[in-house]
């Protein structure tokens, strides 16, 4: 494993713990331009957690492009869709929809892609739809955080058989 790669998962773990300062104190770039994919993946997930979302989507789609140069449509299309997620999160769809449409192009059977697919279809009101992403996601993986989503939108579609079911499942997988 490439030293660039385990000071990414390094960084992960550190934002994971809400250690922000540390995770960017093990960076060896914050900015542009970035030669190495990794690198540029860890400043984005660095910059996301910092509130720096703008530039957090510049260092995911700078990602994205390291990882084409080196023929990964997978990688590729985990960065476009955290540059997405970034602007999903920031209550902005519309501008997540050419990195979902990209990532698409270059892996759409990409996990991560369809997590985010399934976020902008709640977001822009699709309900019925990103439902239905996360039952397919979900038949696919066991994932709490899934069930978790499934249970907050059943819930509020009043399916609260259905939703409990999912709220079951999330705490089972969790215990």
């Amino acid at each position: 494993v490439p030293d660039a790669a385990l000071t990414a998962i390094e960084v992960e773990a550190l934002l994971g713990l809400g250690r922000t300062a540390d995770a960017g104190a093990r960076l060896p770039q914050k900015g542009a331009p970035y030669t190495e994919f990794y690198d540029a993946a860890a400043a984005g997930q660095w910059l996301k957690a910092s509130g720096r979302a703008d530039e957090a989507v510049e260092a995911f789609a700078a990602a994205s492009k390291l990882a084409a140069a080196k023929d990964t449509p997978g990688v590729t299309a985990g960065a476009l869709s955290m540059a997405a997620g970034v602007r999903l999160d920031g209550g902005e769809p519309a501008a997540a929809r050419p990195f979902l449409d990209a990532a698409a192009a270059s892996d759409a059977d990409n996990r991560e892609l369809r997590i985010h697919e399934a976020e902008y279809l709640e977001a822009t009101g699709k309900t019925d739809a990103a439902i239905d992403v996360y039952r397919d996601l979900l038949a696919e993986a066991d994932d709490p955080e899934l069930h978790r989503r499934l249970f907050v939108l059943l819930s509020r579609a009043g399916e609260t058989k259905k939703a409990q079911a999912h709220f079951a499942a999330a705490e089972k997988t969790l215990l």
